[in-house]
């Protein structure tokens, strides 16, 4: 390798986003890139998310027989006239009716179909019926969807996956579409493995490409995506001039900081253009834009959540400019920030938030930051913009938010701020998509501050009166006003104990266990409800926390407890057995526990929270908890006690 190449070289420039935007797209909007807009004809199988060049006509007729729509028993509809409950109606296999099954052509001397749940069968040839239904009941009619010759789709229209299926029913194999700028992905990395193999230790999974490709379909440009390049600069740039011809955009994911290992910028700057090194943002700072042979060459950075904004921000608006379509604008909605939060100065910095509407206002709850935890923007119901110029947020302070998910989402959305249990999430997945359930897991004392602050909807705590062994009650008094009146609502009953690794090899047994040096212990946070758990035993025990190898690592979740233990970096954690169960792991019970959510009353009338108190009380909800593992359901959705 030349020397000038190995020699460590730091970011060119530092340049406001909408500077960097207009220098990038000044640069190959002279090329003559945007200039020529082309059309093809493709399979619908690729036509997902491509632009219609004209009108599509149905070719053929959907469906195209009649057919049953239920599953049952077709039967001449007059047959029936007679039937009721008093008086069911006697039917002979094969001269009277004729079992099908859903999409079967109905039987030319038949007009109805009976669903399957109406009859009773009274002999292997002999059906009762105890209704007359009239003729064409559940009957697909031909043409009942699409009449062949009727326009489906018009011109400029963005193919969703609803369209495609449309189109293959009436009979059309193939489209004519604006051609999409096809865009290849180049990951780069040497620890990178595909995504879909079991990585070793300091291997990472390559996903970052699937996000990319992803987006770019969505936005109705064509991916490529390539197997990790690993990080060597002639590599990487060898691999660059063979495929760059075939393409009209080069995506390079990776390798564009100022590392030993990012070759992003300097293959570039000698093939080519370099444009842009650096951009005032984050996350997303090491951006590289550049032109190689009028090629259009942008480097992602490597982190995920740095990929996907990067990526929406400098390669969205090219795709749309290429097929002369914009896609939908991101909604914004005004809300109040729950929390402080400090911001370097220097940079447009995009956070991560949760929306809730907590006395007619929209409250904005900050999520986790990292660029690496991409279930966050899996989370996030939406980003907030801290300038530039700005060194944070306050508490209060009326922000923008530039919305992920759908505007009514927001007025769904219950706010649970606390300790974190498994059951939260199970109760989002049974109340979606009438309710949403936001999670901030910060603690139980956490909770109820949060709670007293009006920046959450419901508390969840777990936390122990050493003094009179009771749960909850002393300290939700203890943090929330006297002023206004809240209800303790018991959601479960839950063992907290060991989580262990298989079989137990450390033999860890007792808290006794926990002295020995060789055991690597992983803690929660200090004012989790667990953390207090522990810390009381700890002190029945007389054991001192300081002797407990282990005891100020700190996690935040149970999950994340087991998850540790799981990847053997830590021996031992204490968290509930359904974590255990959920990662395959082993578990010493150690106390039973009472988790409860604490739910003003100004609210407990609300739909929203009705709904979630209707679950509680369900018993198919109850099963499934109890099913997790570790979990006594008898209480759940009983009122514990009102305070204030």
């Amino acid at each position: 390798m030349k020397k000038n190449q190995s020699k460590r070289k730091y970011y060119l420039e530092n340049i406001p986003l909408k500077e960097a935007i207009d220098k990038f797209n000044n640069s190959i909007a002279e090329s003559g890139f945007f200039d020529n807009v082309n059309t093809i004809n493709i399979s619908l199988e690729e036509s997902l998310g491509k632009i219609t060049s004209k009108p599509i006509w149905a070719l053929e007729s959907s469906p195209h027989y009649d057919s049953a729509g239920m599953d049952g028993i077709a039967v001449k509809a007059s047959t029936t006239n007679k039937a009721s409950e008093k008086n069911p109606v006697e039917l002979t296999e094969n001269n009277e009716y004729t079992w099908v099954d859903t999409g079967n052509p109905l039987p030319k001397d038949k007009d109805a179909v009976i669903m399957i749940e109406h009859i009773n069968q009274i002999s292997n040839n002999k059906v009762q019926i105890f209704n007359s239904i009239p003729p064409y009941e559940n009957v697909r009619r031909i043409g009942e969807d699409i009449v062949a010759t009727e326009m489906l789709l018009p011109k400029s229209h963005k193919m969703r996956p609803i369209d495609i299926g449309a189109c293959a029913s009436s009979g059309i194999e193939t489209i004519e579409v604006i051609s999409p700028p096809k865009i290849a992905i180049f990951p780069t990395g040497s620890e990178l493995v595909p995504y879909n193999t079991k990585p070793k230790t300091g291997q990472i999974k390559e996903f970052n490409s699937l996000i990319i490709e992803s987006m770019i379909k969505d936005w109705g440009g064509e991916a490529y995506r390539y197997p990790p390049i690993i990080d060597k600069f002639e590599t990487i740039k060898n691999t660059i001039l063979k495929e760059i011809n075939k393409y009209d955009i080069l995506i390079i994911n990776a390798g564009s900081s100022a590392g030993s290992k990012d070759y992003t910028a300097k293959i570039v700057e000698s093939l080519g253009k370099l444009i842009v090194h650096g951009t005032a943002i984050k996350p997303g700072h090491p951006v590289v834009l550049g032109l190689i042979n009028k090629t259009p060459i942008i480097g992602l950075p490597g982190y995920p959540v740095s990929t996907a904004l990067t990526c929406d921000l400098f390669i969205k608006p090219m795709i749309e400019k290429v097929l002369k379509n914009q896609t939908n604008k991101y909604e914004t909605v005004n809300a109040n920030m729950t929390r402080k939060i400090a911001s370097s100065l220097g940079e447009d910095e995009y956070i991560r938030v949760n929306l809730g509407v907590i006395d007619k206002k929209i409250v904005a709850t900050p999520i986790k930051k990292g660029a690496g935890i991409i279930s966050s923007l899996v989370k996030a119901d939406g980003l907030v913009l801290i300038p530039r110029f700005s060194e944070g947020l306050h508490q209060g302070e009326k922000v923008q938010v530039e919305l992920l998910k759908n505007k009514e989402i927001i007025e769904k959305n219950i706010l649970v701020s606390g300790s974190h249990d498994i059951a939260l999430d199970l109760i989002s997945s049974y109340l979606s998509p009438k309710v949403f359930i936001s999670s901030s897991n910060i603690g139980s004392i956490g909770g109820l501050i949060s709670l007293s602050r009006n920046e959450a909807h419901i508390a969840g705590i777990h936390l122990l009166d050493e003094i009179t062994g009771d749960y909850n009650i002393t300290f939700a008094k203890k943090y929330l006003s006297n002023k206004e009146k809240y209800h303790i609502v018991n959601l479960t009953y839950r063992t907290q104990g060991f989580i262990v690794q298989p079989n137990n090899p450390k033999e860890i047994k007792s808290l006794q266990s926990l002295i020995n040096k060789d055991i690597r212990f992983i803690n929660r946070q200090k004012g989790s409800g667990t953390r207090i758990l522990l810390d009381y035993q700890l002190k029945e025990e007389n054991i001192n926390p300081k002797n407990i190898n282990g005891y100020d690592r700190e996690e935040y979740t149970h999950l994340a407890v087991g998850a540790a233990i799981l990847s053997e970096t830590a021996d031992v954690g204490l968290g509930i057995y359904s974590s255990a169960v959920a990662l395959g792991l082993d578990f010493i019970p150690l106390a039973e526990e009472r988790y409860d959510l604490i739910i003003p009353d100004k609210i407990i009338k609300t739909d929203k929270i009705q709904n979630l108190l209707e679950l509680l009380n369900l018993k198919k909800f109850k099963i499934q908890v109890e099913n997790l593992g570790g979990y006594n359901t008898n209480h759940m959705g009983k009122l514990i006690e009102t305070i204030g």
